[in-house]
């Protein structure tokens, strides 16, 4: 979104809104990158008033999705998830399973920040240290579905398993908080990722989990990629 201006040359970018999967909104709408500006949390508040969604806030800016190439230039960014699902680039997410009136709800909302940035005279940017660098392509397939809008717990929640998959076979179910694999502890998706790069492929590995409040031990056999 670039500032309102007459001369379209050198034009600088005042942010980057960006869209990715909002066609599941069932309890909440996640905002990734509301650290990026200290201008986002009082714009999307005023935003959302007659809008009415549960919206998650997070700060995190550093987020696998078509906002890297903007943040990392110095551009504030703020990204609209409705979370991973066991459909997610597969046959079985078919139009039935979209919930329209969300994504019209999210369009109202961004519509209305548009209108509100294109209005601001200065919004500012917020730096923030990039997450540490993983190992590389996975090897490996666990079936976990991380619950990316967790706010208040160390560990990575699940909102979901893919049915077959080798979480599933574990016995590992949504809501799980998963807080050690294979002896590693694990504190956020980061740490997650790390310790299944070191996994090897049908080769047994230990998970921990927290379920209801209580710790579980159980074994999980990775799959090939």
């Amino acid at each position: 979104l670039p500032p309102q201006t007459s001369d379209n040359e050198g034009r600088e970018i005042v942010a980057y809104l960006n869209l990715d999967m909002v066609g599941r909104y069932q309890k909440k709408l996640t905002l990734h990158g509301v650290g990026s500006s200290t201008g986002w949390k009082k714009l999307i508040q005023r935003a959302n008033v007659p809008v009415g969604l549960n919206l998650n806030l997070q700060n995190d800016s550093h987020i696998p999705t078509d906002t890297t190439a903007f943040f990392t230039k110095g551009v504030p960014i703020l990204s609209a998830f409705t979370g991973l699902h066991a459909d997610y680039h597969s046959p079985s997410d078919t139009a039935d399973k979209i919930n329209f009136k969300g994504i019209a709800d999210t369009s109202k909302l961004y519509s209305r920040l548009i209108q509100t940035l294109a209005k601001q005279k200065e919004f500012d940017y917020v730096g923030q240290a990039p997450p540490p660098k993983s190992r590389g392509r996975l090897s490996v397939y666990l079936g976990t579905i991380p619950d990316y809008s967790q706010t208040d717990k160390k560990g990575v929640l699940l909102s979901g398993v893919s049915k077959g998959g080798p979480a599933d076979l574990a016995g590992i179910m949504s809501d799980d908080l998963i807080i050690e694999l294979e002896g590693k502890k694990i504190e956020s998706i980061y740490d997650y990722t790390d310790a299944i790069g070191i996994l090897k492929p049908l080769q047994k590995a230990s998970i921990k989990i927290i379920r209801k409040q209580k710790v579980m031990n159980l074994s999980i056999t990775p799959a090939t990629r």
